[in-house]
């Protein structure tokens, strides 16, 4: 799918990311809750020391609130230097003996801090991140041996993402990614922190992949999800699964069914005949509703020439589309369908996956997909492309 990002210096992305830390309490820390922070005496490193205790909760809360924390000032100099002191306090906690999910999560905010280092053009920061992943990976505690080999794939999947930005996505990009990922729920019966990584390969296999051999990954992940004796994993199947079905939609009719805010019922199959541009949204998208000037250009230049769009609408209630149509009229149809009992919020979204919006689907006369994940920048010349096509024939009588 089409993912909104936003763009900027690499500095600049990091500080907005990060938050200021909650202050700490004036009492002595040593005397206060288990697991509190304790401040850092130390000059060369202001980041607060880890906890005392090993206790899971406590470990994780301080994980969190020092990967919060601020450089600074606003220099490539004092980011470095603020990750690098971060990243001393994780290496003091992975050196502890902690609960295979705490290693986790300290060994990720350490994969994440290094990757941040490289980023920034720390010298040798590439090398030291993949001598570490590789030291995990051959760890002799299988737990850790599992996690190096799932952070392997993280540091993978980032690779291949700058390359398919460059050349759109190639299978022998991949296919190593989806080979480990599979290996990777396989051997671990799916437990979370390997679903997590294949929902995030999974997430990117949507953006970059090429449907003939992202379809089958996704749901040969979707596979193991179900084969997992974890109950939670059976929802994240049908959501691998309604990726795929996603994927697939090219050449075919997208189902669409709702009602608009009249209290009209609609089904996409009776607009066959004419091109359709399906957009998912709602009115909490800021890209979404910043589309739309150019989406209304695009129906009043070409609506005669048998242009629609429908707008589907995913809002939690229906007042809140009824509320923004009135402030801000859209000319073309909108749907709702918050689902009835045993059916999911929205079942258009649910069908197809759809997880993050905008999501625009261009559906030809013949009634079948033409495209999906269309940027709106290239929403104007598809377009035209598809009402140039004659009109499928109708069947007489």
């Amino acid at each position: 799918m089409r993912r909104t990002r936003t763009g900027g210096p690499i500095l600049a992305a990091l500080l907005m990311a990060l938050t200021v830390c909650p202050a700490v309490a004036e009492d002595d820390p040593r005397q206060g809750p288990p697991g509190q922070p304790i401040p850092s005496n130390d000059p060369d490193n202001p980041i607060p020391l880890p906890p005392e205790t090993n206790d899971p909760e406590a470990v994780e809360n301080y994980l969190a609130s020092i990967a919060q924390m601020k450089p600074e000032a606003q220099t490539v100099e004092a980011a470095t230097t603020h990750i690098n002191r971060i990243l001393a306090r994780v290496d003091a906690v992975l050196n502890r003996k902690l609960e295979t999910e705490t290693f986790r999560a300290a060994a990720g905010l350490k994969f994440s801090m290094m990757g941040y280092l490289e980023q920034l053009g720390a010298e040798g920061a590439a090398k030291k991140r993949a001598e570490w992943i590789a030291s995990l990976e051959k760890s002799a505690d299988k737990q850790k041996a599992a996690t190096g080999r799932a952070i392997a794939i993280l540091g993978q999947l980032q690779e291949a993402v700058a390359a398919s930005e460059e050349d759109g996505g190639k299978l022998e990009t991949w296919e190593p990614i989806i080979s480990r990922t599979a290996t990777l729920l396989k051997q671990s019966r799916a437990e979370p922190f390997a679903a997590e990584i294949a929902i995030q390969v999974a997430e990117q296999l949507e953006v970059y992949g090429d449907p003939k051999w992202a379809s089958p990954a996704l749901k040969l992940f979707a596979k193991y999800f179900r084969e997992s004796p974890d109950p939670r994993m059976e929802p994240a199947a049908e959501m691998l699964d309604a990726m795929a079905r996603k994927l697939e939609l090219p050449g075919q009719p997208i189902e669409i069914t709702g009602t608009t805010p009249a209290g009209e019922e609609f089904d996409i199959q009776s607009l066959k005949g004419k091109v359709v541009l399906v957009d998912f949204w709602a009115t909490w998208c800021a890209p979404c509703v910043e589309s739309f000037p150019a989406l209304e250009a695009l129906y009043e230049e070409h609506r005669d020439d048998g242009l629609e769009i429908v707008g589907v609408n995913i809002d939690e209630t229906p007042m809140l589309l009824k509320e923004f149509l009135e402030k801000t009229p859209l000319p073309w149809t909108q749907i709702q369908n918050l689902g009835g009992d045993g059916e999911e919020p929205h079942p258009n979204a649910a069908r197809y996956g759809v997880n993050a919006i905008p999501f625009l689907v261009l559906v030809g006369r013949d009634g079948k997909v033409a495209a999906i994940n269309v940027n709106p920048d290239r929403a104007g010349e598809l377009i035209e492309a598809e009402l140039k096509k004659d009109a499928p024939e109708v069947a007489g009588p």
